[in-house]
């Protein structure tokens, strides 16, 4: 890629006290596994487009030499080489070297290059909450929406406006995508062909992002949602089967186990974070730092809710502690229960089994990947098609604690809620799953895609 930015032709706002005129555009882009890749993975093969920096130590994630990827390398063949640019990391970009480095070679595009001749300042790194320039550095994940708003105020400041329709954030972590609906900035998830399976089941890239992810496109785009096809017109489309069978006003809710019915073990009382959780003695729960199973105030309760009068479903990344568990005895004899769900085991042995691994043969369905629930819940709906029980993807809802797994569903037609949302363990992904996992209130049937 380019290693100097051009500085002319630029028609975009300045730093004088003339506005501009609106029609400037900004690309944001995350650090870590977005303008750089896993280090060591341009010299061993696995990411040949991406360029090692020997004498550049990075230190995020895994300790190596920077490494720079495609679109890194190359920001000036995309479109945001006629945007304003701006950062925003959780990290902190390691030492000075690579700051520079992002700086002189990375972060380059005609507006950019020609504000930081004019504005010298552009070029500062913020620290956390500051956002004294659009370099932003130690923001929180899941609130990276709010430092871009950040970024845009700070460039309005300097009488360059850009509306949100022409704000565009690039990542690779899928809970920091979903969250810019709310602000009517456009996102897109970038590393999607490549995936660090080592860090919680692939939540963030490995190559980093490429030249061909980088696209003025609008809206917010995940890995997992497909790309646009072309449309059949409904002169040239089949009329429907007399015999294809049609909803028949059933509805299903299914549930993440892990903090979601659950709640973290050992914090339970009227003292605690969790006062509504229950401990079921005895019942080991064998997930993230385990202990004795504590029930969250929906696991306790779900005939409280709507589901009462609804199917229901599991779809866990998890193993309910293993095979033939006392865990999964509890869950179906005590949580799972709804007044449909109980009339189908009595007359369905595998309406009480569990689906291990890649295929869903029940409507309990454990050791399924994050970030792809979805898919398992159209199983679960096709599994109960099976049993002559049809349900519209619209009485189709899904909740769970994972803001990563929340967001794909949108492009399924079903409904899904992010839950535990006033509560986070922070010890784990920087508050990526719940804490006391679902409650009550939550457990709600409304329409759409909500995240916390």
């Amino acid at each position: 890629g380019s290693t100097t930015g051009s500085t002319t032709g630029s028609t975009t706002g300045s730093t004088t006290s003339t506005p501009s005129t609106g029609g400037d555009c900004l690309c944001v882009f995350d650090i870590d596994r977005t303008l750089t890749g896993k280090q060591g993975t341009a010299t061993n093969n696995e990411c040949p487009q991406n360029k090692e920096i020997p004498g550049i130590m990075d230190y995020a994630y895994s300790r190596g030499w920077l490494t720079i990827s495609d679109a890194g390398q190359n920001l000036q063949q995309t479109f945001c080489n006629q945007c304003y640019l701006g950062i925003v990391s959780a990290g902190w970009a390691s030492g000075p070297d690579e700051k520079d480095y992002l700086l002189d070679h990375v972060l380059l595009s005609e507006p950019y290059s020609k504000l930081r001749e004019e504005y010298p300042k552009a070029a500062r790194w913020s620290r956390r909450r500051t956002l004294g320039s659009p370099l932003v550095l130690g923001y929180a994940d899941r609130k990276k929406q709010d430092a871009v708003e950040g970024i845009v105020n700070w460039y309005a400041q300097r009488g360059i406006t850009i509306r949100p329709p022409k704000v565009h954030f690039f990542g690779d972590r899928t809970e920091n995508i979903g969250p810019f609906a709310s602000k009517g900035y456009n996102s897109r998830e970038i590393s999607c062909d490549s995936r660090d399976q080592s860090h919680h089941n692939g939540m963030v890239g490995y190559c980093g992002a490429l030249v061909s992810e980088i696209v003025d496109t609008p809206g917010v785009k995940l890995c997992s949602d497909p790309e646009p096809v072309t449309t059949v017109p409904p002169s040239d489309m089949a009329p429907p089967s007399e015999n294809q069978p049609t909803p028949g006003g059933e509805c299903l809710c299914v549930f993440d186990i892990d903090r979601t019915l659950t709640g973290k073990q050992g914090i339970r009382g009227p003292d605690s974070d969790c006062p509504n959780n229950k401990k079921a003695s005895f019942i080991w729960d064998s997930a993230y730092s385990g202990g004795w199973l504590h029930l969250s105030e929906a696991g306790q309760n779900l005939e409280k809710t709507f589901c009462n009068d609804c199917y229901l479903g599991v779809v866990s990344a998890g193993s309910a502690s293993g095979y033939l568990s006392a865990e999964r005895r509890y869950l179906l004899k005590n949580v799972l229960k709804s007044r449909p769900f109980k009339r189908l085991q009595r007359k369905e042995r595998e309406a009480k089994e569990w689906s291990d691994g890649s295929e869903v043969n029940s409507p309990l369905v454990l050791r399924w990947p994050d970030r792809t629930k979805q898919d398992a819940v159209k199983g679960i709906v096709e599994w109960y098609a099976t049993k002559d029980i049809h349900i519209a993807a619209s009485d189709v809802h899904f909740f769970g604690d994972r803001t990563e797994n929340i967001g794909p569903f949108r492009q399924s037609g079903f409904n899904s809620r992010e839950i535990s949302c006033s509560k986070r363990d922070y010890s784990i992904g920087n508050g990526m799953v719940g804490l006391c996992g679902a409650a009550l209130s939550e457990i709600v049937d409304t329409k759409g895609v909500v995240e916390c």
